[in-house]
């Protein structure tokens, strides 16, 4: 697949001066070099967008002014000129390496437009996604046995994580109730409390378990590391004051007037979470304030690019500023729904398949585009800040999947019922005897045909019995009639 790599990077000049510089990483150029990237974090087109309120176009000319710096490097300009002329429904994507710490990250990245009104990351056919190199090799193709594993650890002191919960399971619930099962820890204990009683009336299939947020970082870790999941969500308050890093409440946090600060995690912490798991976790979702966001110091990285530097996972995704709920729970159904439609079609495909996951967040930042009534989407991208907040760190290399079908139960593992209570007379035996044969007949259908002979003949056997018993005539297979009331 052709894709455009860009990197921001640290240069030196002729007489010593560091300057941040732009370079084309591929396709690889003979003689291509590093030149000047003209663009500073500082700049009032950027800080703009720091308001409460945007101005009009604020997002269309702040984007147009990264892009012009971009274009100015005449072999990035080559290749994304070629880029901009793929058509709909074909893949050219626009990645941008973060190689420094010398405000490359604080740029707004995915508002880039071009001349034209074309924002990459609003559409499908770039997606623009910003790359970084883990120190960890990772492996070179990921292989998944449904149901996928996703640990949902929602504390977010003062804002439910009900909403949050129901975006989950309302994306779960979709792809299938066996294809995705949920880890759910929290730490509101009404939450706790409902989701408990519908695991127990057995109105929660999607949900493996719900614990309640322990008191030791330690003890979470080990919670979610046991449950080796595929996916790490995290809903709760961020900060870049001192380092970068969430804030997890307790139960206790939600009784008294003034609350601790909670469990805090940084990007090293995250080791922790997913010892266990196969293959690294693929995905870490930050759904909290400021998780991409970079402090105001010249060295300083966000807890978003922190994770992915620590090969944590595969890809990882954050938020560049504070969001309210509603934008968080938004983000949370269309992403995990756009991810488990993707995963669930190549479901049974023998060969392994690349998985684009800056294409499954450019469906979140469509939803979140559209969030203002009466606004086209070209009006809204131009003025609406909101879409380009999520953030999505991936590696350089392709994320190479294989679905595989759960395997059968062998025949072994079959096990026969256990022996039933001889009817009782009368009217009642006959519709017992009725129901029981339906039952058997539906197991009977239900089995491979090459599978379980054992317990096919003592189920037909008992068929025959229960049948002599009540003096029916078996019908075909398929048409026992209904059990009389």
């Amino acid at each position: 697949m052709n894709r455009i790599v860009f990197q921001l990077g640290s240069s030196v000049a002729p007489n010593g001066e560091p300057f941040l510089s732009i370079s084309l990483e591929e396709p690889p150029v003979f003689g291509s070099r590093a030149m000047p990237f003209t663009c500073q974090a500082g700049d009032p087109a950027f800080a703009a967008l720091k308001a409460a309120v945007l101005a009009e176009d604020s997002i269309k000319l702040a984007g147009g002014k990264l892009f012009a710096a971009v274009w100015a490097h005449p072999d990035v300009q080559q290749y994304l000129q070629t880029a901009l002329q793929t058509a709909a429904g074909s893949r050219y994507p626009v990645y941008v390496e973060i190689a420094t710490s010398a405000g490359a990250e604080a740029l707004p990245w995915e508002a880039l437009c071009s001349p034209n009104g074309d924002y990459l990351g609003l559409d499908e056919r770039w997606a623009l996604a910003r790359i970084v190199e883990p120190a960890a090799e990772p492996p070179t193709f990921y292989t998944l046995t449904p149901p996928l594993r996703i640990a949902a650890v929602l504390s977010c002191l003062g804002i439910s994580a009900v909403g949050e919960l129901a975006a989950l399971r309302q994306a779960v619930q979709q792809a299938g109730r066996d294809f995705a099962r949920l880890l759910v820890i929290a730490s509101e204990e009404q939450l706790i409390s409902d989701l408990q009683d519908e695991i127990t009336a057995g109105t929660a299939p999607e949900v493996a378990a719900v614990k309640l947020m322990p008191a030791e970082l330690s003890a979470l870790q080990t919670i979610v590391s046991d449950f080796r999941p595929h996916v790490l969500h995290l809903f709760c308050h961020g900060s870049i004051e001192g380092t970068p890093h969430v804030s997890l409440a307790l139960k206790s946090d939600w009784e008294v007037p003034t609350p601790t600060s909670g469990l805090l995690a940084e990007a090293r912490d995250f080791h922790g979470f997913t010892r266990n798991t196969d293959d690294l976790p693929w995905l870490v979702v930050l759904n909290c304030c400021e998780g991409a966001a970079v402090g105001a110091a010249a060295d300083s990285q966000s807890l978003t690019l922190g994770v992915a530097l620590q090969g944590i996972a595969a890809a990882v995704v954050g938020m560049r500023e504070p969001v309210v709920s509603d934008t968080a729970n938004l983000l949370t159904q269309t992403l995990y729904s756009k991810l488990l439609a993707d995963i669930a079609a190549r479901s049974g495909d023998a060969g392994q398949q690349p998985l684009d996951w800056a294409r499954l967040v450019v469906a979140a930042r469509d939803k979140l585009a559209r969030i203002y009534d009466g606004m086209v989407l070209s009006e809204a991208a131009a003025s609406t800040k909101e879409w380009t907040m999520p953030v999505v760190y991936v590696r350089p290399d392709v994320f190479q999947l294989r679905v595989e079908r759960p395997p059968a139960p062998a025949p072994s593992d079959a096990v026969a019922p256990p022996p039933l209570p001889v009817p009782p007379s009368g009217k009642t035996a006959a519709r017992v005897a009725r129901l029981e044969i339906e039952a058997l007949r539906a197991l009977l259908t239900s089995l491979p045909p090459d599978q379980a002979a054992d317990l096919k003949a003592e189920a037909a056997a008992r068929i025959e019995q229960l049948a002599q018993q009540i003096g029916l005539a078996l019908p075909a297979p398929g048409l026992v009639p209904p059990a009389t009331q």
